[in-house]
């Protein structure tokens, strides 16, 4: 599993899962884009916005797509480029 938390919590939850920990990063920026009911229809959508990360070199770490919203998580170096 995954979790996402803000790093005012990263401690507590760590200290909570303990040894179930196997990584944990910081310095990443969640992004969800929440899209017009349209998305569900229309093939391609997370394939053009992922291909328009990865031809800008960022790269994606985690990422949920759940019907009008998609979110993933990038690099918090990466912010500023990715939302361009």
């Amino acid at each position: 599993s995954v979790v996402i938390v803000n790093e005012t919590y990263a401690r507590e939850v760590k200290d909570c899962v303990r040894t179930r920990v196997r990584k944990l990063t910081d310095g990443l920026a969640l992004i969800t884009l929440i899209c017009d009911e349209r998305l569900e229809e229309t093939p391609g959508v997370t394939a053009f916005v992922y291909g328009r990360l990865a031809a800008s070199g960022i790269n994606i770490l985690e990422e949920r797509s759940c019907w009008t919203d998609l979110s993933f998580v990038v690099l918090q170096k990466d912010l500023a480029r990715t939302l361009e």
